[in-house]
């Protein structure tokens, strides 16, 4: 019996939040919509997380999108369906829930998009990232989807045609009866969506537990966060599938496009920590002119290196959104060069950051799921590809922004079971 099922409008946030579902005694698979119906499932899922690539789409078509996977999703009768948003509040989170709304008919939907292991936290309606309003960091500044409101209702009510209610921080600390008192008070109001603060994880836990044990007709939508207090109710123990592997082996490919001022951190760090060679590319090398040239001389260089130790290819800044003019072409020749790299040396894992950028490689190998195994960090998620041609290789997503600024480097340990504090060659 299937008892979740996650909808994401990402690659990557489906692999952080089904992962917080995945249980020892049945496994969770990471699916786009388009394989939904045909995937050739060897086991019987526990949960499905799917990802709709819904967030920088236009709202009307966002929408529509929803609605076809939401009708779909209810054929397969899961006992509990997650919304996954992004813990940074991109995308048309207002327009997907009305969507749901519709083809789901759930009773409300209790929005907390917290997560406070990533440093998200919600107070008096503000979202903060490590301590910043939204619209102060580099979420304001995002070229597709940026955020300039940093309440979430306000953001929420601007793309929702329903009604919005808050549940404010002191009103989720009162007594248990307050809370559910306030919360009635919403929903006969009118309220559709109700949005929470959070500001650490009982937080979460408490509203996690008032959708299953007071509002079973509710929808949970949230982050990675809220998804790991629903999972613990619904399934306790550990998440994970498989028991950590031993080292997968020395030659990881790292594929690092996304823009995120934490990624490129995260890679200089990993860079100057470990035994590894490194790509800092300019995105014009990836277009146009001598765009085939330099892509086949890339490659055979990235590929020599591979073969002895891993490989970090990362897209200097500027980098140009992969939904703005030019950033398509830049897109589709990373993945050029990571599908040619791949061909001729088959790693021992890859690793991948952004939502897009995971996307397209995915595609690029023909990839029909991940099978995901457990979490090596907060928001660092392992699997295993299924189908294509790389069926069985082991693949690390993580969304651009999540983690330390030696994320990378421990991951890499966690891998390999090596520490080596030689540095990479930079070419």
């Amino acid at each position: 019996m299937l008892r979740v099922a996650v909808i994401a409008d990402d690659l990557t946030g489906a692999a952080d939040t089904g992962i917080q579902f995945c249980r020892p005694e049945a496994p969770t698979y990471l699916l786009g919509q388009d394989h939904l119906r045909s995937f050739p499932f060897p086991e019987s899922p526990h949960s499905l997380s799917l990802f709709t690539n819904t967030r920088n789409l236009p709202p009307d078509q966002a929408g529509l999108a929803l609605k076809n996977v939401a009708l779909t999703v209810k054929g397969l009768r899961p006992l509990r369906i997650y919304k996954k948003i992004d813990s940074c509040l991109r995308g048309n989170i207002g327009v997907e829930l009305d969507a749901l709304a519709e083809s789901i008919g759930f009773d409300v939907s209790f929005v907390a998009p917290a997560f406070p292991a990533q440093g998200r936290t919600v107070l008096h309606d503000v979202h903060y990232l490590r301590g910043v309003p939204l619209a102060e960091t580099e979420m304001a500044r995002d070229p597709v989807s940026a955020v300039t409101e940093s309440r979430v209702s306000v953001l929420l009510g601007r793309q929702s045609r329903c009604r919005i209610g808050r549940v404010d921080l002191d009103i989720l600390e009162s007594t248990s009866k307050e809370l559910l008192r306030h919360i009635r008070r919403l929903i006969r109001q009118g309220s559709k969506h109700i949005v929470f603060d959070a500001a650490n994880q009982s937080h979460l836990d408490t509203i996690a537990d008032l959708a299953v044990s007071h509002f079973p007709g509710s929808l949970t939508v949230g982050s990675a966060g809220l998804a790991s207090s629903l999972a613990g109710l619904l399934s306790p123990g550990k998440a994970g599938f498989q028991a950590p592997p031993g080292s997968v082996g020395g030659r990881i490919l790292f594929v690092c496009g996304s823009a995120s001022e934490v990624l490129k951190a995260q890679a200089e760090e990993l860079v100057r920590s470990s035994f590894c060679s490194s790509f800092f590319l300019d995105p014009w090398e990836l277009v146009y002119p001598n765009r085939e040239a330099r892509i086949a001389e890339l490659s055979r260089a990235a590929a020599r290196e591979l073969a002895a130790r891993s490989v970090v290819l990362k897209i200097k800044p500027p980098v140009l959104s992969y939904s703005q003019a030019g950033g398509h072409e830049i897109l589709k020749g990373l993945t050029e060069l990571v599908l040619s790299v791949m061909s001729d040396v088959r790693p021992d894992a890859v690793f991948l950051s952004g939502g897009d950028t995971a996307f397209a490689v995915w595609n690029a190998l023909r990839a029909e799921g991940i099978l995901l195994a457990r979490e090596l960090l907060p928001g660092f998620v392992l699997g295993t590809f299924c189908g294509g041609s790389f069926h069985g290789l082991p693949v690390v997503t993580k969304a651009g922004a999540f983690g330390d600024s030696d994320a990378l480097v421990r991951i890499t340990e966690m891998l390999t079971s090596r520490k080596d504090q030689n540095h990479g060659s930079k070419h």
